[in-house]
């Protein structure tokens, strides 16, 4: 079951929180990258041209400098 990120206003973020250096990368359900950027930094629910994404099911991979990799799901919900 994906993690629900409700967006209601411009404060709300989302944070992935890892205790070593990381990267998230977010991807549509189609496979396509969203955003990228270093862990612990908030997501405010916008690709990496600024503009913010759809409600919707998105696939996250966040890989560490070991090459570690951690991937989950989250359920993006605008409420504006």
């Amino acid at each position: 079951v994906p993690n629900p990120f409700v967006i209601r206003s411009e404060a709300d973020v989302l944070t992935f929180n890892l205790d070593r250096p990381a990267t998230v990368d977010v991807f549509s359900l189609a496979g396509e990258r969203v955003a990228a950027f270093p862990v612990n930094r908030p997501w405010d629910g916008r690709n990496d041209r600024g503009e913010t994404v759809a409600s919707g099911v998105y696939l996250y991979v966040i890989t560490d400098e070991a090459g570690a990799v951690h991937r989950g799901k989250i359920l993006l919900i605008r409420k504006r």
